[in-house]
């Protein structure tokens, strides 16, 4: 194929949409997603061309589902649970994006998920 060719160019290769479509899917149903509300749709999803931008995405989805779960489990009103911080343990050797993903948070005035 050669460095000219980029298959994540949807006005190139419009089936990628499909791909991507089908992939998001496949996920969804693996991780036991509640049904689209109409059956004909498809769930969605954040498709990425690199594991930096898969491990940034991840890292945002566990966060706010954490501060989900640690909400309803604690009984905390919104406010209470932006002053509450998760630990999160990585193993050094988990991807070069972490470092992108807690200079992500910390940059937007998120709140610090882990130290480097």
């Amino acid at each position: 194929m050669g460095s000219e060719v980029n298959i994540a160019d949807a006005s190139v290769y419009p089936a990628s949409i499909n791909l991507h479509n089908r992939t998001v899917n496949m996920i969804a149903n693996m991780w036991h997603c509640p049904p689209v509300p109409n059956a004909t749709d498809d769930y969605a999803g954040a498709g990425t061309v690199g594991s930096t931008e898969a491990c940034l995405l991840a890292g945002l989805a566990l966060k706010f589902r954490w501060r989900k779960w640690y909400q309803a489990r604690h009984g905390l009103s919104d406010t209470e649970i932006l002053a509450v911080r998760p630990n999160l343990v990585m193993s050094s050797g988990y991807q070069a994006g972490k470092s992108a993903l807690v200079s992500y948070h910390i940059s937007l005035s998120f709140d610090r998920m882990c130290s480097i």
